[in-house]
């Protein structure tokens, strides 16, 4: 006979998880790893049958790694950890009454994949099903990204223009992620986001930095998570753009402000670093630079700035 998971069924390892992504290293990595196998022991032992459990807590273990993964660039790892998150989804569970966030955890291997700029894994990727509205619109703002990065902006734009239309369905407001927040206000932050990378591939710095300013406005309201709801920090966006607009006090600023948020991210140090050394700050950039190659000690991809 199946029995319900308890209320707040925590296992010792999920307990171990929390507040290690602000600490990016391989140990919050690895941690998720040991919690994603508790949950296996777990289930096998107990076969619950909750939703929260099957649809919340599992897939939040894997979620939590290939966020914690990307931090430091470790991009194999990152996309095992979003794979898992979504295959750890059956269709039923994506479609549960009152689960909408499943559609936020179905759709992490292609928040992995823009992370990483692989835009031809994502425009070969299939459309979800139509009834996922959600889930459809971020594959939308992920074809819109990966368009804008090759250079392909009028296909791009069609794509921006779906995600629009798409946010306005009145449905998509019926759609909460755990009662606290609905999936609209993250199709807002993509479709914001979207809107400003293909202002800068217009090479129109004027409206795209404000445009990547309300972007990051809108990801800063955003109830507290952990990881953060929103995958890819927008001051990544913002700061390059400043920084290619020539304000290099502002770029610093920014850079140092996400920092602030995820201390040690090797994105940001990144970025930090190249906006000093174009300032001619050429010993603090040093100093961040031994920073980042700390934090980068992992990575399996090559950074120049704060986005590939």
């Amino acid at each position: 006979q199946k029995q319900t998971a308890p209320r707040h069924p925590m296992t010792r390892a999920h307990v171990a998880v929390h507040h290690l992504v602000k600490v990016p290293g391989p140990k919050a990595t690895l941690t998720n790893r040991r919690a994603v196998a508790a949950d296996t022991a777990f289930i096998q032992a107990c076969r619950s049958n909750s939703p929260i459990y099957l649809a919340g807590y599992i897939p939040h273990n894997w979620h939590f790694g290939w966020v914690t993964a990307a931090i430091e660039g470790w991009k194999s790892q990152a996309y095992a950890m979003a794979e898992g998150t979504a295959a750890a989804l059956s269709p039923e569970l994506i479609r549960a009454p009152g689960m909408g966030v499943a559609q936020h955890f179905l759709m992490q291997p292609t928040f992995a994949q823009v992370r990483f700029a692989d835009w031809q894994r994502i425009l070969d990727a299939p459309a979800p099903d139509d009834d996922l509205l959600y889930a459809r619109g971020i594959w939308h703002y992920a074809r819109g990204q990966a368009y804008a990065g090759l250079g392909q902006n009028e296909a791009a734009r069609t794509e921006l223009e779906a995600l629009v239309a798409l946010r306005a369905d009145p449905a998509i407001a019926e759609l909460a992620f755990f009662n606290r927040h609905s999936a609209e206000v993250l199709l807002e932050v993509a479709e914001t986001v979207l809107t400003g990378v293909l202002q800068v591939a217009d090479g129109d710095l004027t409206t795209a930095i404000p445009t990547l300013q309300r972007a990051v406005a809108l990801e800063d309201a955003i109830p507290y998570n952990e990881p953060p709801d929103w995958f890819f920090p927008a001051r990544h966006l913002l700061g390059e753009a400043q920084l290619a607009n020539g304000d290099l006090a502002a770029a610093e600023a920014t850079y140092r402000q996400d920092l602030a948020i995820m201390p040690e991210n090797g994105w940001a140090l990144r970025g930090l670093a190249k906006t000093l050394t174009e300032a001619g700050k050429s010993a603090e950039s040093a100093t961040v630079m031994a920073r980042f190659e700390n934090a980068w000690a992992n990575a399996e991809v090559t950074l120049e700035g704060s986005t590939l």
